[in-house]
């Protein structure tokens, strides 16, 4: 079997690849799984090839061949057409295995084959050790905020209500959709309104990107402290500060349950602190992760793959975003009659891209948008997640039998916006005008009064809005921060920030 482990490195060297190139989004444990099962799947192929290579050297070569020319499809396939391509594998296939067959001595192909098999796993192997040794922080991030723990023993309602956190993707504030998309989304904030919510009309998000607006609103605080890992480019950093965020934890002490509607996102994926998890991807997937698909997608296997079987598997088409999408509201609707109290965290990928929905709902491809501006595939699927979270908002306080705490905030503003940065997400040169129409995202509070104590306003920000709630509902005393803008540099640069309050907030006056 020793042959045997010379095919095997050159497809644990793809997978190494893939980790590289993506190593600031995922975890050293997304290796776990997929090396695991390619390890079983390419000993099992070992064995089936020896029908056709009883020579243990020349089915090392073949079998290695076979494994270079599966994980470089995807690869390949951005320069020659895709039926092109399969041909042309078929045809290196038939003609290696003709020469392989006739040839009376293959030691020197051999030892090349198996010296390539170490470089090839080689290189992205000391790349992964130095970024996990000497640039990953093995420090673990924690939110400095202090709560007091002397909270009164009877809370100012004289019960401790339900909390629903419900974050609409790149939800952009009314007037910027106004201003810029052509579109006026006020009759959603009339209906709020109507319902009782507190519409902060000028609120923006802290920061441009979804990683670092959510670790500072359920911290509460901002993530200069972050800047010690200034040219760090790993975003999971922050995965600590969502998943063991300082609302949740104070909320647990307090005995409530949490309950998490995930999303696809890793960070909001999956909290091992839920009392349960509604996530339709880990129940339709297989438990098939972001990275295991870029594994799947990256190989010669996956366009013969039936789509509705393989969308099905690794939830990443268009249709399964709406499925998901429609779960997580349906979701929401039916959470009310669980026993309380509750803390209810939503994270709803839309109205961020792709568009899927059309401004009835209805669901919409690539190919029926093709010719629509971006702005109104945006607009229109603000429609429709407007509707969604009407429906949402109603079955909520009408199956909640005490008045609970509803806070929609969005992460951040149309992402479509940050298309315009070269190369992506480089904040620090993004014009003045950017920033004004990136920032500002919709904010409504459903607060059941107490007092007038702790009262909101319009340019509230999101690192200010659970310590209003906490204020408010267990007396905690956290101080109203100054609400300021920042930016990160670059994707270099994740946490190196800039402060740009002064220009965001000059539209406002």
């Amino acid at each position: 079997m020793t042959h045997a482990f010379f095919p095997l490195l050159f497809a644990l060297s793809y997978v190494l690849t893939l980790y590289h190139h993506n190593i600031g989004d995922v975890r050293l444990t997304s290796l776990y799984k997929p090396v695991a099962v390619i390890t079983v799947i390419w000993l099992l192929l070992w064995l089936v090839l020896s029908c056709v290579f009883a020579q243990t050297t020349k089915r090392m070569i073949y079998f290695s061949l076979i494994t270079v020319l599966m994980f470089s499809f995807r690869d390949n396939n951005a320069f020659i057409p895709q039926k092109v391509l399969y041909v042309l594998y078929v045809f290196i296939l038939a003609v290696s295995y003709s020469l392989l067959f006739k040839a009376k001595t293959v030691r020197k192909v051999s030892q090349f084959v198996a010296g390539m098999a170490f470089v090839s796993i080689g290189i992205p192997l000391v790349h992964i050790l130095y970024y996990e040794t000497a640039v990953r922080s093995h420090i673990p991030v924690e939110s400095r905020i202090i709560i007091r723990d002397d909270i009164p023993d009877t809370p100012p309602l004289g019960y401790y209500p339900d909390i629903y956190y419900i974050v609409p993707d790149s939800f952009s504030s009314t007037g910027v959709m106004k201003k810029y998309m052509g579109w006026d989304n006020s009759v959603f904030d009339d209906f709020l309104k109507g319902k009782g919510f507190y519409v902060a009309s000028n609120a923006t998000s802290n920061y441009p990107k979804t990683y670092l607006s959510l670790s500072s609103t359920l911290n509460m605080e901002y993530l200069d402290y972050l800047s010690v890992h200034t040219n760090s480019t790993d975003e999971t950093l922050v995965s600590p500060l969502i998943k063991n965020n300082a609302v949740l934890l104070f909320l647990l002490d307090h005995g409530y349950a949490f309950y998490q509607i995930g999303s696809w996102w890793g960070p909001t994926q999956y909290n091992p602190r839920a009392e349960k998890n509604f996530n339709l991807d880990l129940q339709n997937s297989l438990g098939i992760s972001m990275f295991d698909t870029i594994i799947i997608d990256s190989t010669a296997v996956r366009p013969l793959l039936p789509k509705s079987w393989f969308s099905q598997i690794v939830t990443e088409s268009e249709e399964d975003k709406r499925k998901r999408t429609i779960y997580q509201f349906n979701t929401l609707a039916a959470i009310p009659p669980l026993p309380g109290p509750k803390f209810v965290f939503a994270h709803i990928l839309a109205p961020h891209a792709p568009n899927v929905f059309g401004p009835d709902c209805q669901f919409v491809t690539p190919g029926s948008l093709a010719g629509t501006s971006y702005e109104i595939g945006y607009t229109d699927q603000v429609r429709c997640i407007s509707r969604k979270l009407e429906e949402t908002v109603s079955a909520i306080l009408s199956k909640s039998k005490k008045p609970p705490v509803i806070l929609i905030h969005s992460d951040e503003g149309a992402p479509y916006f940050a298309d315009a940065l070269h190369p992506p997400d480089n904040w620090k040169d993004a014009p003045k005008d950017l920033l004004r129409k990136k920032f500002p995202v919709m904010a409504a509070y459903y607060l059941p009064d107490v007092s007038d104590e702790y009262t909101l306003y319009p340019s509230i920000t999101p690192v200010n809005a659970f310590r209003v709630i906490l204020n408010k509902y267990f007396q905690t005393s956290l101080p109203i921060l100054e609400d300021r803008n920042f930016i990160n540099l670059d994707m270099e640069h994740r946490y190196e920030y800039r402060e740009v309050t002064d220009i965001v907030q000059a539209a406002r006056q």
